[in-house]
């Protein structure tokens, strides 16, 4: 028999919770509010995760539009021979703008017009023009340079495509991030140092300003500072992967006080609101060491995210000028502590075949030494010295002996005896 209420009739079965419809409206709400309170997250003004959200976003661009420009002013204090403390401003100004194509990852091509200054005015050193990267090959092409400069003879490469071997040239000083003959990096190692900076804050979020249009796209506005701390941490981290080793106390010691010098001044950025691309940065930073101190500016403008990039490569009349810079990295040794010492090794020219990927007819400088000093003519020509002369200064030192100490060759001095002083 029916078990019979109160009321004499059915007792009704109890309703399933998911059919009642008040229910379902207080569990779609929460899930709206907690799906909100997640994408309010990237927009909190103190979120880090915007910057790791377009970092990520960057990383995997396969071509954009860049124009950057980067500028250091400042003053160095030296004291000469008599102990008197003299100061010289100092000005650098490094603007480049062009594509940057990376969809063929065993090809990856860059095409930029640049323009380096240093010093202001009518009296600033320029060297402008073109700069290509194909694969590991890069290629210049100078609109702009000093016909010379102290002991050096530019003139012979103005308006000329020049290949230079900046792998290898690399391979020849031991610097921090790049250089060295270290093996190359693993792909397990670069997909490592790749998620890291995914997942570093480089930047952090101090205030989110009004969002406006750049190129017609709308973004997000922020004032952003960025973070020493992390940017060190990577550096060491990324510096012992190249080595294959942990750094020793000297190596984290000169991290330690180069960053110690480093003050983060400003910065803003304005990233996509609805591609999360970095579409403009600027970043400040004051760098004092005691001697040299001064500001540092970054700025840069990204565009045209993920199109078909325009770049034309030379095909032929390339002259090969790794030579030539190599010759005159061991006069670096002062000024680049960690490079290595001693005579820079030279290969064949059968080395330099096929490098880069691209059908490109480079012109071999040769090695025709008839004077036997261990400079080439290609050398000779370059450092003015007499290619029918061992000795061009008579002073008991053979030409490429003294090119090879950073020495000048054609008389007293050394070879970047320029700008009223030794080169800093």
């Amino acid at each position: 028999m029916a078990d019979l209420s109160s009321a004499g009739g059915p007792k009704k079965p109890a309703k399933k919770w998911y059919t009642n419809v008040y229910i379902l409206l207080i569990i779609l709400v929460s899930l709206l509010a907690v799906s909100m309170a997640a994408l309010l997250l990237l927009l909190l003004p103190r979120s880090s995760e915007i910057i790791r959200l377009m970092q990520w976003r960057m990383v995997n661009a396969k071509s954009f539009y860049v124009d950057a420009s980067a500028e250091y002013h400042g003053e160095l204090q030296s004291k000469d021979d008599s102990g008197i403390v003299r100061k010289r401003d100092e000005d650098l100004t490094f603007d480049t703008v062009g594509w940057v194509d990376l969809k063929d990852p065993a090809l990856k091509r860059m095409a930029q017009k640049f323009d380096l200054r240093a010093g202001k005015g009518e009296t600033a050193l320029v060297f402008a023009g073109d700069y290509l990267r194909a694969g590991t090959a890069n290629y210049f092409n100078f609109s702009t340079m000093p016909a010379r400069l102290g002991t050096l003879h530019f003139d012979e490469f103005q308006g000329k495509w020049l290949r230079i071997n900046v792998k290898k040239l690399l391979s020849f000083l031991d610097l921090p991030l790049i250089g060295g003959d270290h093996p190359e990096l693993s792909d397990e190692d670069k997909a490592y140092l790749t998620e890291q900076f995914r997942q570093t804050p480089f930047l952090q979020v101090e205030e989110k300003l009004q969002s406006e249009p750049i190129g017609g796209v709308r973004t997000y506005h922020y004032k952003v500072r960025p973070e020493k701390l992390f940017f060190k941490d990577f550096y060491v981290m990324a510096e012992s992967k190249r080595l294959g080793r942990e750094l020793t106390n000297k190596e984290r010691l000169a991290a330690e006080t180069f960053f110690a010098n480093l003050t983060e001044d400003s910065g803003e950025m304005w990233i996509g609101t609805g591609d999360y691309y970095l579409y403009r940065m600027r970043l400040r930073f004051k760098y004092d060491d005691g001697k040299r101190a001064g500001y540092v500016s970054l700025t840069a403008n990204f565009s045209q995210f993920n199109e078909i990039p325009v770049i034309e490569a030379p095909t032929s009349g390339v002259q090969d000028a790794t030579q030539v810079v190599a010759s005159m990295l061991p006069g670096f040794k002062e000024h680049l502590p960690l490079a290595k010492e001693g005579q820079v090794p030279w290969g064949t020219a059968a080395e330099e075949e096929g490098i880069g990927g691209l059908p490109i007819k480079v012109n071999d400088s040769g090695q025709d030494d008839p004077d036997q000093d261990g400079l080439p003519n290609v050398l000779e020509k370059f450092y003015g010295s007499d290619p029918n002369n061992p000795d061009t200064d008579g002073d008991g030192v053979k030409d490429g002996e003294e090119v090879n100490r950073g020495d000048n060759p054609t008389g007293a001095g050394k070879l970047f005896d320029f700008f009223g002083g030794r080169f800093q």
